[in-house]
């Protein structure tokens, strides 16, 4: 919550919805205020939990 408040200081238009993934009842609850605000929701998921190998 403190990144997305930093971030609206700075002007840009970040909403903050808590979500834990594990619960199935609150990531229906984000679903629903996702599509209630937006209609529609863009994700760009960025991982770098996997290794990268040497040889490529």
């Amino acid at each position: 919550m403190a990144a997305a408040k930093e971030l609206q200081t700075e002007g840009l238009p970040v909403e903050f919805i808590l979500l834990d993934v594990a619960k199935p009842d609150q990531i229906r609850k984000a679903a629903a205020e996702i599509k209630k605000r937006f209609n529609k929701l863009d994700i760009l998921g960025i991982s770098s939990c996997f290794p990268v190998s040497s040889g490529v």
